[in-house]
This record gives C-alpha cells, structure tokens and sequence, in this order.
C-alpha cells in the first residue's frame, strides 16, 4: 500500500516544510521532500492520495503518562466496566486526539477500585495481550507506575520486568508531607472525593504511610531500576519536589521527573540532565491541579521536555496550539508531544519524528479554524481516523 501526501505543511523538528509531500509505502515513511519532482515516477502505482491543502502534517504524538484507561474502566467510583470493552473505546478515542503511542499508566500500590492489586495487574495482561491484535488502532504500552510504598510490590515489578510486560517504569512516592502532598489536607480531599472513603479511614492510612515510607529499601528499589535499565527500559520519578531528591533519583538511574513541583526543580532537573513531563491539562486549565508548578511558567523557561495528557487527552491538541502560541514556534510545540517524549522512552529511532525511513505515525491538523482539530491520523501506514473538513 503506497500512499501520497501532499500540498502539506510538514512539521519536522527544525523547520516547517511548506508546501511540501510525503510517500509512505507500508508502514514506512519513504520520501519527505518539497522539491518540484514527478514523484509518481518514484512507484510504479499510488494506491491513496490525500490533499493536505491548509493542513499541518505533524509526527503522531507519543503519550507516556495517560491514566485515561482508568477512568474508561471505572467511570464512577467501585463502577468498573468490562476491560475488554474500556480498552476498544479508549482505542477509538485517542486518535481522534492526534495519540499514536500512548503508554497506559498502571499504578501498582495498596489501592482501592480499578487500582487494586489484582485489577492493576488484570490491565497489564489485558494491554499486552491487547498490542498483538490486528484490529487495534494505535501503538499501546503498558507505563507502570510502582509506588515504593507498597514494598510487597517490588518483587512483582521485578517479575513484570522479566517476563517484559513493561515498556516504561516510573516510581511514585505518595506519603504525606511531601511531593505533591506537603499538605495532607489535599490527599485527604483526594481520596475521600476520588475513591469514597472516610475521613477516619484516610487519616489511620496516612499513619499507615508514614511508617511504610520511614522503612523504605532503597537499595533494593535501585536493584530493580537496574535491572529495568539492563532490558531498556527507561525510568521516571514522581513528584519531584527538592533538589536532593533529584540528585538523589539521579543517582540511581532515573532519567525524567514526572511533574516537578516546582519552578526551580524543574530547572535544577534540566541542569542534571533529566527530562521534565508536564501535563497537558495544566497547559489548558493555566495551573496545576494543587496549585503546585505552572507548566507554561516551565516552557517558557526551557526546564520542560515533555508534555503528557496525565488524565485527559483531548486536551493535548490544545495545549500543544497553547505553547506553539505562546513560544512563537510550532516546531518546539509539537518536539513536547512527538521527539522528546519518544527519546524519554526510547523508541525515538522508529518513532516521534518525520523522517525518512521511520514508521508512519501521522496527524493531519486543522489548526487555523476556530479550534483546533484533527483531521486524519495515520498509524503504521494505515488511515485510524478521519473526519471532513
């Protein structure tokens, strides 16, 4: 299957090529040029040609942190819908928001509902099954998210490891007192509203969480880091809030933080060398969530590399309009949500860029009408989604 875009706007990591075409053959970007060239003589037949006239063509985006598979499963809380089911719907949605790759974040910690022991593991098996299926849509991974709280935990992220159901590892720490808890009266809102417990259950397992966190190994939490880093697998941290955390997690083979909590965490992050990811929602909403750092206030300053839909992905094509306006460059925008977060995870060699000879990963983009929209995305060569302009 051969396939020809043309009079596109090009999007490549340097530069906008205008007026420009792709050639993708299978599921491969063969030609990215602007050059006036008989391209037909390049292949014998085009099977499909499209006119991207007043089209953006951008590199498909790579969501490494989306927790929207939750929220499909459990829409309500202790209302959890079949898996089968959360996992085809959410395939349907996120191409329609330009995500190609999306690495599903699974928490594995002492919780409750969709994020209890047996059904955080139940999702893992479900989304490795589930990247094997013809039918599927887009790329999917499984990000987990190990919270170093829970220390039975560890021997089955190890386990996970070696029977490679992970693509991504991040490690959270949620004890009050800090992160992005240094209040405990926001986790105390957060888990009576988001899980419907008690207060009086909240404040005994914050107890609790004070003294899982006071009897942390972290010498065996840095085993496990190693060997994640021995099979390539990437690892984040969460959370961040001081700068001897960072030094501390740089030490043992973290290479992104995961919503710094501050303005010069961030920066110190960046002057270490370890990627920041920040979360689309806080781009649109114009805050965190908790009143912790502005993710424009970190763009802005350069201590920012990645953007991810945390919670919601259909903020991701507004958000990456939102920091292409407010930095003056299309081109550093769509680097947040393409190249930089597919070299946080390691696939930038096939994927997060248009170029020749990497996989065809693609969004067609409407963003010169009154909002911003996607008109066709293309994954591995194949058209997911396309709506009329």
């Amino acid at each position: 299957m051969v396939k020809l875009i043309h009079n596109a706007n090009i999007v490549l990591e340097d530069k906008i090529l205008e007026n420009g075409h792709l050639i993708i053959e299978g599921d491969t970007i063969k030609k990215v040029s602007n050059d006036k060239i008989d391209y037909l003589l390049d292949f014998n037949e085009i099977d499909e040609i499209i006119d991207a006239k007043n089209l953006y063509v951008i590199p498909g985006i790579i969501d490494i942190h989306s927790d929207a598979i939750e929220k499909e499963i459990e829409p309500r809380p202790s209302t959890l819908l079949p898996f089968n089911m959360a996992f085809y719907e959410l395939d349907k949605k996120l191409p329609a928001n330009g995500i190609t790759t999306v690495y599903h974040s699974i928490s594995l910690g002492d919780g409750v509902g969709v994020r209890s022991i047996d059904n955080s593991l139940k999702m893992i098996e479900n989304i490795d099954s589930y990247k094997n299926i013809n039918s599927k849509s887009i790329n999917h991974k499984v990000h987990l998210r190990y919270e170093v709280l829970y220390h039975e935990g560890l021997d089955k992220v190890s386990e996970l490891l070696d029977k490679d159901k992970i693509d991504y590892l991040s490690i959270m720490d949620h004890s009050p007192g800090q992160g992005q808890y240094t209040n405990p009266k926001f986790y105390r809102e957060y888990a009576t509203k988001v899980w419907g417990v008690t207060e009086n259950y909240v404040d005994t397992w914050l107890d609790e969480l004070v003294d899982l966190h006071d009897n942390l190994d972290w010498n065996k939490i840095a085993s496990v880091i190693g060997r994640a880093k021995t099979k390539n697998i990437n690892v984040a941290s969460h959370d961040d809030d001081t700068l001897e955390k960072m030094d501390f997690i740089k030490n043992i083979g973290v290479n992104v933080s995961e919503f710094p909590i501050t303005l010069e965490v961030a920066k110190y992050s960046k002057k270490l060398g370890v990627l920041t990811c920040l979360g689309a929602p806080n781009i649109v909403r114009g805050k965190s969530h908790n009143n912790n750092l502005k993710a424009m206030d970190a763009i802005l300053e350069d201590c920012c590399d990645i953007v991810c839909s945390d919670y919601l992905p259909s903020a991701m094509i507004k958000s990456m309009c939102i920091v292409a306006q407010g930095t003056n460059s299309l081109n550093k925008a769509v680097n947040l949500f393409t190249s930089n977060p597919a070299k946080a995870v390691g696939i930038y060699d096939e994927r997060g860029s248009i170029k020749e000879n990497k996989k065809a990963d693609l969004v067609l983009l409407d963003i010169d009408s009154e909002y911003p929209r996607v008109v066709n995305t293309i994954v591995n060569g194949k058209t997911v989604y396309k709506r009329e302009v």
